[in-house]
């Protein structure tokens, strides 16, 4: 199993939103949600762009320390926020052992500051640990390499059509996880949040999508990784 983070285990969207308002104002700048939108499902350096052609004068690597250091310190003042369901499967991998994959494209450090994510998760692929960010098929072909299994046997989580291209590109099947509305885009199975979902009905569901034949990527992929999860 393959799984995201912000979004997806984590709603940490609006935690996000105030690091950003945070460092833009002081430049004396403002953040909107229209910009916070813009830059969902993006790397942390494109991220980062966006902020310094709104004025902030830093450079992007600073940019995107301040903006980790600034999330880092919102994460240790409560609890991780949780989505709903994602409590609960993350019990069921721990308990039954699936070999299992974090893919995110945050920083490492963010990552660090919620212990309970390498208690369950045996590979964890960051926004650092690529060359390509999402929609490129590397983040997820790369962690499921490091997993050993082909991506083929693979059930990748997402919350974005971003990060879900990304996934189905490398060869895994998909499971969108959003509220949002609009017309479902074929090739991705969807829920409105993690409620009830556990291994068995992961499972259950690759079973289903290599039965359709879901088994190839939405358009050639040009990475020649082909293991995953």
């Amino acid at each position: 199993m393959l799984c995201d983070l912000d979004g997806t285990l984590l709603n940490t969207m609006p935690l996000w939103f105030e690091a950003y308002q945070d460092v833009a104002s002081e430049w004396g700048r403002e953040w909107t949600h229209e910009d916070q939108q813009l830059i969902t499902g993006t790397t942390m350096g494109e991220s980062a762009q966006r902020m310094r052609s709104l004025g902030v004068e830093l450079e992007v690597q600073h940019i995107s320390a301040a903006l980790t250091d600034r999330m880092v310190e919102l994460l240790h003042l409560g609890n991780p926020p949780w989505t709903v369901g994602a409590e609960g499967l993350l019990a069921d991998l721990k308990r039954t052992q699936m070999p299992c994959a974090l893919v995110t494209s945050t920083d490492r450090r963010v990552v660090d500051a919620i212990p309970r994510l390498s208690e369950v998760f045996d590979v964890i692929v960051t926004g650092g640990d690529v060359k390509h960010g999402k929609p490129h098929p590397e983040p997820y072909a790369s962690a499921a390499a490091k997993l050993g299994v082909d991506t083929r046997h693979c059930i990748a989580i997402e919350d974005t059509v971003i990060g879900a291209t990304s996934a189905r590109l490398s060869g895994s099947h998909v499971l969108l996880v959003t509220t949002r509305a609009g017309n479902k885009l074929p090739g991705f199975d969807y829920k409105n949040s993690l409620l009830e979902t556990s291994v068995e009905s992961l499972r259950q569901l690759h079973t289903r999508q290599h039965a359709s034949g879901a088994d190839r990527p939405i358009v050639e992929s040009t990475t020649t990784t082909t293991t995953s999860l």
